[in-house]
């Protein structure tokens, strides 16, 4: 699938590229098109992913005990992407 159709380039900084989306995604378990989306939220309700929406971004569904680490590293994760790449002020 080609993930640059997905991308919303007015939230993105100039340089960012699609494989800078890949390696994060591939890092951390994310369909690529669902972590767009996430990102768009993140930008345009200016606030971090909810659990629920991470969960559904991501190619597993995690196991009860395991699903707070993962989550709370996913949601770090994104919000650093989106500090270095997004065309955004940060979210406190």
């Amino acid at each position: 699938m080609d993930l640059a159709r997905f991308i919303d380039a007015t939230i993105l900084k100039p340089d960012t590229t699609v494989a800078d989306i890949k390696k994060l995604c591939e890092d951390e378990n994310i369909v690529p098109e669902k972590f767009v989306k996430v990102l768009q939220t993140y930008e345009f309700q200016n606030r971090l992913p909810r659990d629920g929406e991470i969960v559904e971004a991501l190619s597993f569904k995690p196991k009860i005990l395991e699903r707070k680490s993962i989550l709370d590293r996913v949601a770090d994760k994104i919000q650093e992407f989106a500090e270095e790449f997004a065309l955004m002020s940060k979210i406190k």
